[in-house]
């Protein structure tokens, strides 16, 4: 039943277009960087009903913020949060909307107490999320509980390597009997 309330994107192509836009928007060079906005728009154009490219766009504000590349942040906190909200209205599970939430709210809005409990929803939908991990240990590491901040990041990382391991051995038992192993 959840599995029906996800809206993933359609096709190869769409999801290589997001991929796309996610990497452009770490790239060093501004005119690439920029670029992502319209590859990540024209995916929602495509596709209005899929929150990933809408929490991927959010994403792109806060890395567009925490670049100086803004001269108003409080107008591009808005629109970053209009993002996730309309990904979140699209899918109240989204763990990656809820974490890019979480994001915005820490870097644009320095709302540390928002922020994690964005994160902590991500986190209580799905464990593994690895960037609802990642986010938290920056909120915690700017609140001042390293501790905290340094068990957050482990568990982000021990839960990125166990979903690949564990889609791993999916991959390579599959079509095979327990017998063959």
């Amino acid at each position: 039943l959840r599995r029906t309330k996800l809206h993933p994107l359609p096709s190869l192509e769409a999801f290589a277009l997001q991929l796309s836009g996610t990497a452009l928007m770490h790239r060093a060079a501004v005119p690439e960087f920029a670029s992502a906005r319209d590859v990540l728009e024209a995916l929602i154009e495509r596709h209005p009903r899929s929150p990933g490219p809408r929490a991927w766009l959010a994403n792109w504000w806060v890395l567009r913020t925490t670049r100086g590349l803004t001269q108003q942040p409080q107008e591009e906190a808005a629109r970053a949060l209009q993002q996730t909200r309309t990904a979140l209205d699209i899918d109240p599970e989204c763990t990656l909307a809820l974490a890019m939430e979480g994001f915005v709210q820490c870097h644009m809005k320095a709302d540390l107490e928002s922020a994690e409990r964005s994160l902590r929803a991500a986190l209580k939908l799905r464990p593994s999320e690895s960037l609802a991990w990642l986010f938290l240990c920056v909120v915690q590491g700017f609140k001042g509980e390293g501790d905290a901040a340094v068990e957050a990041l482990a568990k982000g990382t021990e839960a990125f390597a166990a979903e690949r391991m564990n889609r791993g051995i999916r991959q390579a038992l599959a079509g095979r009997s327990v017998n063959e192993v």
